[in-house]
Formats: C-alpha cells, structure tokens, sequence
C-alpha cells in the first residue's frame, strides 16, 4: 500500500516525506552513491577487459557504485540504463581509444571497430547516418525554444 501510494504521489510530481521506519526498511534493500569520471572511465576499461562487454557510461557508473556495496554471499543485478554506442566518445576514451572527432558517424564506426558485445545498436546507426535537419542553434531560455518549435512545426 505505501509503494502504490509512493508511486502515485512520485507521478504526479507533488513533494513527500516518509517515516524514518520506511526510510529504514528501504535503505536496507536500496543503495545509492556517486563516482568520478575517471573511474566511470576506469569501469569500463576493466570490465571490457575482464569480460569483453562495452558499458555504456551510466552502467559504468552503477557498476562502480555496485561493486563497492557487493556482498560476495548475495546475488547482485545491475540493469544497463543504454547503450553504450549512445556515448561513443566517452566509451572510446574508457576504453583509451583516442577519438579522434566529435561526428557522430565516425565515432561509431570507431567504436564499431573495437566492441562487437552488446552488437551495435543499428536503429542508431541508422539515425546518426541520416542528414541533420535541425541547424538553428537556439538560445537558453524557453520563449526562444517554444518558438523554435513551433516555426518548426509549421513547416
């Protein structure tokens, strides 16, 4: 019952505190923490080593925050939030591949080279393959982005 009323409260975006009981009870079961962007870089290095996967670099994260909270004594599931070809540049530099441009099209091929597990995410091959459409650059602020959108949209 708290967890449905958890989740409710979590989707409609209105702040919540819970019992220092529930706190507690979930903490036993939840972990959480941050690492550097060496070692994220570090953890994707080692397990391509150790294992021939390609971590993507918020696997890499969890992974690092993982192994530091593991018990040898209990079974421990990490779910890959993407795909590592999404962050090509990162992923080359973990796995201290020098990239050598910021195109999306040859960073892949790059990393193509170098990592077959996962396979190569084709549906984004194929997108980053295809012409670039969006050539304004916009300022940051959102009446410039909504307008930018709808002259889109107009088209």
């Amino acid at each position: 019952m708290k967890a449905k009323y958890l989740s409710n409260c979590s989707a409609i975006f209105v702040p919540w505190q819970i019992s220092d009981d529930l706190r507690g009870d979930l903490s036993a079961v939840f972990k959480a923490d941050w690492t550097t962007e060496d070692k994220c870089l570090e953890t994707i290095k080692s397990t391509f080593e150790q294992t021939g996967y390609a971590l993507d670099t918020h696997t890499a994260v969890a992974k690092d925050v993982a192994d530091r909270f593991a018990n040898p004594n209990q079974p421990l599931i990490i779910s890959a939030t993407a795909h590592y070809s999404k962050f090509s540049h990162d992923v080359l530099r973990g796995l201290q591949q020098s990239p050598t441009s910021q195109d999306p099209v040859e960073l892949f091929a790059s990393l193509s080279k170098v990592v077959t597990r996962p396979a190569p995410h084709r549906r984004l091959e194929n997108a980053i393959s295809r012409p670039q459409i969006h050539q304004t650059v916009c300022n940051a602020d959102i009446s410039t982005v909504k307008n930018e959108i709808d002259r889109f949209l107009s088209r």
